[in-house]
């Protein structure tokens, strides 16, 4: 069986597709599972540890918005003048 490529035409390397060669493959013990080089570092977090920061963001918030409504309320008792 004789197998063309379609066209005759190269395949252009892009964000879904790219080469690797033989010596890598080898060098990875034949695993083709290859990283996409063109995604950066994935960060995989824990979920409890996102869930405290998501916390303490939450009251750093409530911190920011309690002040700011003291400023308001200062203002609006005060006429404005500050």
């Amino acid at each position: 069986m004789n197998l063309k490529r379609s066209g005759g035409k190269k395949r252009k390397e892009n964000e879904f597709a790219w080469k690797v060669s033989a010596k890598d493959i080898k060098a990875n013990n034949y695993n083709l599972d290859v990283k996409n080089p063109h995604i950066g570092e994935q960060i995989n977090h824990d979920p409890d540890k996102l869930l405290k920061k998501y916390g303490k963001q939450q009251q750093e918030i409530s911190g920011l918005r309690d002040q700011l409504k003291t400023i308001l309320a200062e203002a609006l008792n005060n006429g404005g003048a500050a």
